[in-house]
C-alpha cells in the first residue's frame, strides 16, 4: 500500500473545511491489515488513495463502509472485477481471506485465510469538527462465532484509539464492560447506532449515506435520471400522499366548521361574559359583606371591651379619689369628736357649764309637769263631756252655765295651784 499524501485542492482555513470531517481511521484485523492497527491520518483534509492491485485500497473503503452503511445496502469492493465482488463480505474481512488454494480432495479451490476465530476485528473512525469543538468516534468490533460474524457498535463523543482503548482486552464481555466505564456507548443492532451518530452529525435522511455507498468506488453511472432518483430522493407513495391531502383538507374543513360555530357561540356568550363578571363581583361584594357581618360582633365587641375599660379606669380613679376623700372625712371627724370630746370636758370643768347643764335638768322637769297636768286637764275634760252632752244650739247651754261655773272655779283654783 503507497503513502497517503494529502493534496491542496483547497485552502485548510476555508470554510469547506467546517463541519465533522475525517480525521483518521484505523484498522486491526481486517482483511490483509493484520496483527497490530493500521493507522490512516487524514487530519479532515481531501487525501488520494492509490497502490497496487491487491495492496489493500478496497478493502480500507469497505472498512468505512462498514462503519457508516448498513449490511443489506453496502456494497463491497465496486472498484474490483466481477468475481471479486460476490468473494467479498464481512466473514471473509474478518477471517482475513487473500487467497484461494487448490483442493486435491474435492478438484476445486478454497480461501486461505491469515487469522484463528478467537481473534478481534475492529474498525475506528474518528472524526472532529474544528468550528465546534466536537469530537465523534465510531467504531465496530467484529468476531467469528459459529460460523459467522458477530459485531457491536461503539460511540463516543471523545477521540479513542485502537491501541488504546481495544487492544488490551481480548473477551468481548470484559471490552464492553471497559468502554462503558469510560462513557462510551455501545449497540447491539445497527439501526440504534445509526440513528444517534447521524443525529451526532447532522444527516437527517439515510439517503446521503446511500448515496456514499453509491459514489464511493463507482465506475460509471448507467442512468442518470434512475441514479438521481434511487440514490439521492426519498422514495414517496404518492397514492399515500394524495390520501393523506384529502385527510388534510378533511380536517381542514371540520376545523374550519367548528372554529365559525366557536365564533359564534363566542359572540352570544360576549353579553352573558358581561353579566357573569357583574355576578362575580356582587358574588365578592356578598362575600366581602358576610365576612363583615360575621366579624361585626367581634368588631363591636372590641370597640364595646375598650369603653369598658376606659370607663373602668375612670371608676377606678374616682373610686381612688373618694377613698381619698374618704380618709380625709374620717380624718376630720376624728379630730372634730375629739375637739367636742374637749369641749364637753371643758363645760362639765366651768361653773357656767354646771348651771347650764342644772336648767337643762330643770327644763326637762317642767316639761315632763306640763305634760302631767295637761293629761289631768283631758282626763277632766272627758269627764265633763260625759254629764254634760253636748248640744246644737245656745239654751241648753246657758241654762246650766251657773251650775257650771260653780263647779269649774275648784278646777281653776287647781290647776293654778
Amino acid at each position: 500500500m503507497q503513502t497517503l499524501l494529502p493534496l491542496d485542492f483547497i485552502d485548510p482555513s476555508h470554510d469547506a473545511l467546517s463541519g465533522f470531517r475525517l480525521q483518521r481511521f484505523e484498522v486491526l484485523n481486517w482483511g490483509s491489515f493484520d496483527q497490530h492497527p493500521w493507522i490512516l491520518n487524514l487530519r479532515g483534509e481531501i487525501a488520494l488513495l492509490t497502490g497496487a492491485n491487491g495492496s489493500g485500497k478496497s478493502t480500507l473503503v469497505d472498512g468505512l463502509l462498514t462503519l457508516l452503511v448498513p449490511n443489506k445496502r453496502r456494497n463491497y469492493n465496486q472498484a474490483s472485477s466481477g468475481s471479486g465482488k460476490k468473494e467479498r463480505d464481512e466473514k471473509s474481512y474478518v477471517q482475513g481471506a487473500y487467497g484461494r488454494t487448490r483442493s486435491e480432495e474435492s478438484y476445486g479451490s478454497k480461501p486461505r485465510f491469515l487469522r484463528e476465530k478467537a481473534s478481534l476485528s475492529v474498525l475506528l473512525a474518528y472524526f472532529s469538527d474544528h468550528t465546534s469543538k466536537q469530537d465523534v468516534t465510531l467504531a465496530q468490533v467484529l468476531w467469528m462465532e459459529d460460523g459467522s460474524a458477530r459485531k457491536f457498535f461503539v460511540i463516543a463523543d471523545a477521540e479513542l484509539a485502537i491501541a488504546t482503548h481495544f487492544a488490551q482486552c481480548t473477551r468481548i464481555a470484559d471490552l464492553k464492560k471497559q468502554l462503558k466505564a469510560s462513557g462510551v456507548e455501545t449497540f447491539e443492532e445497527f439501526v440504534k447506532y445509526s440513528q444517534q451518530f447521524r443525529k451526532r452529525f447532522g444527516l437527517q435522511s439515510e439517503k446521503a449515506l446511500d448515496l456514499f455507498n453509491q459514489t464511493v468506488s463507482i465506475k460509471e453511472i448507467g442512468g442518470l435520471n434512475d441514479f438521481v432518483r434511487n440514490h439521492m430522493l426519498e422514495k414517496t407513495d404518492v397514492q399515500t400522499k394524495i390520501c393523506e391531502l384529502q385527510e388534510s383538507y378533511e380536517n381542514l374543513t371540520i376545523s374550519h366548521t367548528a372554529i365559525q360555530k366557536a365564533r359564534k357561540q363566542l359572540e352570544a356568550l360576549v353579553p352573558l361574559t358581561g353579566e357573569a363578571e357583574k355576578f362575580a363581583k356582587l358574588k365578592n361584594d356578598l362575600a366581602v359583606f358576610q365576612s363583615f357581618q360575621r366579624i361585626a360582633p367581634a368588631f363591636f365587641a372590641s370597640k364595646k371591651l375598650n369603653l369598658l375599660i376606659q370607663e373602668l379606669q375612670s371608676l377606678d380613679q374616682h373610686l381612688t379619689q373618694t377613698k381619698h376623700q374618704r380618709n380625709e372625712s374620717d380624718r376630720l371627724l376624728i379630730t372634730l369628736r375629739q375637739q367636742e370630746k374637749d369641749l364637753d370636758f371643758a363645760i362639765k370643768q366651768d361653773s357656767v357649764g354646771q348651771r347650764l347643764q342644772e336648767l337643762a335638768r330643770e327644763i326637762e322637769q317642767c316639761h315632763k309637769e306640763v305634760n302631767r297636768k295637761l293629761d289631768v286637764l283631758i282626763e277632766r275634760r272627758n269627764s265633763l263631756t260625759l254629764v254634760y252632752p253636748p248640744t246644737r244650739t245656745f239654751a241648753p247651754f246657758y241654762c246650766p252655765f251657773n251650775e257650771v261655773s260653780i263647779q269649774w272655779n275648784p278646777v281653776k283654783m287647781q290647776i293654778r295651784a
